[in-house]
């Protein structure tokens, strides 16, 4: 954690506080060690505690989606603090972030995020996989790696207007996309989608848009899905060098595509005004 050291309490010591370590999940694939969870968000955490040997169905509760937040001394931990359990016992830990959105949590779901519809709420959905077979001797600190739920979508463009002709973007859309559901941790990530697909509108109001690409508009949390018939629509107003003025409405092929939680995609357009088409590349990265 930025800007602190976490002390490690002492594991063989009679009363050891139960903390937690909050990181950003990255796969072990990957070339960056786990990143930084934010300082500022609180999150919710349920803690079962079961005697080595026993069945996590045997477990019995030790903290209930309790609220964490950072202290000033940069940790985090329940308010009051609570003890481990004895050394021969063992712990199974699962969180959700941010506590503001009253996630469930059990040992059957998971982490249980329960009408979710980005189209009004843009919050970043967080979940640990179970962090479980803990005690206290290794050291009194839970590592909890948060993970993505949702997905991230934006878009850039670029456009083909010659020498004296300018191009202003006024809407970028992205129809059909399903914006409801609800998701689940356990046994397996999963989400469920609900309603009516919508269009969703990425970018509206006047943008100069050149022979470069150019972030367009806001980036979307978007539930994960597969488009199948999918389409981009931007409309662009296009001015030639003789000062006459023409809009453009530019409508891509569909998109067969699939949207993966924890992914970061950029729709990267190409506006060709002249044959009135778009061509699309999709930049795929890890959040």
């Amino acid at each position: 954690m930025a800007g602190c050291t976490l002390r490690i309490p002492d594991g063989n010591a009679p009363d050891v506080p139960l903390v937690f370590d909050p990181v950003m999940y990255i796969p072990a694939k990957a070339t960056a060690l786990n990143g930084e969870y934010p300082a500022d968000v609180d999150f919710s955490v349920s803690v079962w505690d079961y005697a080595q040997g026993e069945s996590i169905s045997e477990a019995k509760p030790l903290l209930s989606r309790a609220q964490i937040r950072r202290s000033a001394a940069g940790i985090w931990a329940p308010e009051p603090a609570v003890l481990w359990p004895a050394k021969d016992r063992r712990i199974l830990a699962l969180a959700a972030s941010p506590h503001g959105s009253e996630a469930s949590i059990s040992t059957t779901d998971g982490i249980y995020f329960s009408g979710v519809d980005t189209a009004v709420d843009q919050t970043d959905l967080l979940y640990t996989a179970p962090q479980a077979g803990l005690s206290r001797t290794s050291g009194g600190v839970v590592n909890l790696p948060f993970r993505h739920a949702l997905c991230l979508v934006d878009f850039s463009l670029r456009c083909n207007a010659g020498t004296g002709e300018t191009a202003t973007l006024l809407a970028v859309t992205l129809d059909p996309v399903i914006c409801r559901g609800d998701f689940h941790s356990l046994p397996e990530p999963e989400w469920t989608t609900a309603g009516t697909p919508v269009e969703i509108t990425f970018f509206q109001g006047e943008q100069e848009i050149s022979h470069n690409n150019t972030p367009a508009g806001a980036s979307c949390w978007t539930i994960p899905q597969r488009l199948t018939t999918a389409h981009i629509t931007v409309k662009i107003r296009h001015k030639d060098a003789d000062g006459k003025e023409t809009e453009h409405t530019l409508t891509s092929s569909d998109i067969r595509f699939l949207l993966e939680s924890g992914r970061h995609y950029t729709f990267t357009l190409s506006c060709l005004l002249d044959t009135e088409t778009l061509k699309i590349d999709i930049i795929d990265n890890l959040l």
